[in-house]
């Protein structure tokens, strides 16, 4: 998974991946928490917290993203 390359990425042990380590620890967490908040609802049906988790979710990737490519 996309998830599983990043990991490979920061394990090169570049120091400009410092900070992003603890922002793929927290995209993982916020992945997990989606997961469970969707498995444990309706899936037809989005509740709002699970709409925040998506967006922080995508700014986070994002972020990492443009971080990765520097």
């Amino acid at each position: 998974s996309a998830l599983i390359v990043l990991l490979g990425v920061f394990e090169r042990g570049d120091d400009r991946l410092d900070r992003p380590l603890a922002d793929v620890a927290k995209l993982i967490k916020l992945a997990e928490d989606l997961q469970d908040e969707l498995t444990k609802n309706d899936r037809h049906v989005l509740s709002l917290s699970a709409l925040k988790k998506c967006d922080e979710i995508e700014k986070l990737a994002k972020k990492l993203k443009g971080r990765i490519r520097k």
